[in-house]
């Protein structure tokens, strides 16, 4: 079966049996749908139509029509049709967790220690010390709860956490997902002699030190689509008493200098198909420490489903609320090195495409980059342009911003602001300065040939700041933007407003 019919059936499936279905899958669903029924209406294949419009009332009659006006009206080979339906088939897809098998332990020892879930597979009177459930061995090595009616699936969890057994197992440890993501900073090392200990909150102490390398993420399986893992008291807020779901660096590797980290990259990059070679560069804002940055780049890479890989640059945040001076004189200071950063990455790192999100106060310094970065394509023949350019909830002044916009223009396909009413620190700010800031409504900022996006109905637990990747519906937004370069008049969710003036805006609700 071609990859668009088996979408479009799976889709319609999902939808008709499922009425919790993820926005994020149904808004995919819906798109696919509509661009296919698109297809059809140009070419003129009313069976094709009708065919799309039966396939959710009776799927085993309709699903070789619509395989057969697919291929007919060469549906099939279209690029954007393709990727959408591959997309939508991602989302559907139940995850495989890796496993592995753990030593043969005896007597009264922890089963594992860490992150991940563990799935007894052979023992005998299995008692938990963790408030756990106590679990006795069945026929075929499978352990289950006393309590179950059931036997389990073949590679159903049936005991999660730390526990204790009085006779000899084996476990399987479902490992989480191991993330990488690429970076650049100009911190200060915690120690000089051992650069996988990570960065401090302090600028490095030679003028213009820039470290380069890669961090290993693990996703554990638990993982919420649009966070980075949840303090016990939100979970008990929300009545969610999953496992450990936090995100975690694992790894820090150091390059050697700027050039082995460019051929590193490079090498990664070229390994993949042309298609597959996207690259997402992220700015943190205030209050991130190094850390932080590492994770919250992980986390939208692997949710967007980045065709190629992620990176940050982190610039030296004290990663504290109270130090937010301290933080806007270091991003001040980081300008040149972020201007670096960005520049090599279009030349050297082997991507096709390059975007850009800047969060908060890291926006001021991608505007002083994109400035410095203007300035030097103009005095040269070789031509810069990024990709989509996001800029999400941006601490920024807006006088200074639209002194600059003609160096969004002139630099990304497309540059699209990200705010809200609602966002606490952008309002601060606000106050602070004493002038309107980009990232806070009102005033809504709007200016030709930016696409201006207000958000609304967040989840206030991070004080509003971090919407841009916690709401499903915006990530789902930008996976749009980044996978199809869509105009925001094609995009789900979104729908038009208008200022009294007649200026455009769009407004999403999450």
């Amino acid at each position: 079966m071609d990859p668009i019919t088996a979408a479009l059936l799976a889709g319609a499936a999902t939808t008709a049996v499922n009425e919790t279905i993820k926005p994020a899958v149904k808004d995919a669903y819906e798109g696919l749908k509509a661009k296919v029924k698109q297809w059809f209406t140009e070419r003129k294949r009313p069976e094709g139509e009708m065919a799309l419009t039966m396939i959710e009332q009776k799927p085993e009659v309709w699903q070789a029509p619509l395989a057969e006006a697919i291929k007919d009206s060469g549906a099939g080979d279209n690029a954007e049709l393709l990727q959408r339906a591959e997309a939508l088939l991602e989302m559907l897809e139940k995850p495989k967790p890796q496993v592995h098998v753990t030593q043969k332990v005896k007597g009264d020892h922890n089963i594992f220690s860490g992150t991940g879930n563990v799935e007894v597979v052979h023992g005998d009177n299995f008692k938990s010390d963790g408030g756990y459930q106590y679990c006795t061995k069945v026929g075929g090595g499978i352990i289950i709860p006393d309590s179950a009616k059931e036997k389990p699936a073949e590679g159903e969890i049936v005991a999660v956490g730390p526990g204790k057994m009085n006779d000899a197992y084996y476990c399987i440890v479902h490992e989480p997902v191991i993330y990488p993501v690429w970076f650049g900073t100009n911190r200060e090392p915690n120690d000089k002699n051992d650069l996988s200990k990570g960065f401090s909150g302090n600028r490095a102490k030679k003028l213009g030190t820039v470290y380069y390398g890669r961090c290993d993420v693990a996703i554990p399986k638990t993982h919420r689509f649009g966070e980075t893992g949840r303090a016990w008291w939100k979970r008990w807020v929300s009545l969610d008493f999953r496992g450990n779901d936090h995100l975690t660096v694992e790894k820090i590797e150091c390059c050697k200098d700027s050039d082995d980290f460019w051929h590193q990259l490079r090498s990664h990059f070229l390994e993949r198909e042309i298609t597959e070679r996207d690259a997402v560069v992220f700015l943190h804002g205030f209050n991130n420490s190094f850390e932080d940055a590492a994770i919250r780049a992980a986390q939208i890479g692997f949710d967007l489903k980045i065709r190629g890989y992620t990176a940050f640059f982190s610039w030296p945040s004290k990663a504290k609320v109270f130090k937010y001076t301290v933080d806007e004189s270091s991003i001040s200071a980081s300008e040149d090195a972020i201007t670096d950063f960005l520049l090599d990455f279009t030349k050297k790192s082997g991507s096709e495409r390059v975007h850009i999100i800047a969060h908060s106060m890291g926006n001021r310094g991608l505007l002083q980059a994109l400035k410095n970065i203007a300035g030097k394509v103009q005095s040269s023949d070789s031509p810069v342009e990024f990709g989509q350019i996001i800029l999400a909830a941006p601490d920024l002044d807006v006088e200074v911003f639209r002194r600059a916009k003609d160096a969004y223009l002139s630099l990304s396909k497309l540059t699209t602001i990200y705010s809200s009413s609602k966002d606490i620190p952008v309002f601060l700010s606000k106050r602070l300065h004493e002038y309107p800031r980009l990232g806070i409504i009102p005033p809504i900022t709007i200016e030709e040939g930016i696409d201006t996006v207000q958000v609304n109905n967040f989840n206030l637990f991070n004080l509003g700041h971090g919407y841009f990747a916690e709401a499903e519906a915006l990530l789902h937004d930008i996976f749009n933007l980044i996978r199809y370069s869509e105009s925001p008049r094609h995009r789900q969710r979104l729908s038009e407003q208008q200022t009294e003036d007649g200026k455009i805006y769009w407004l999403i609700d999450t």
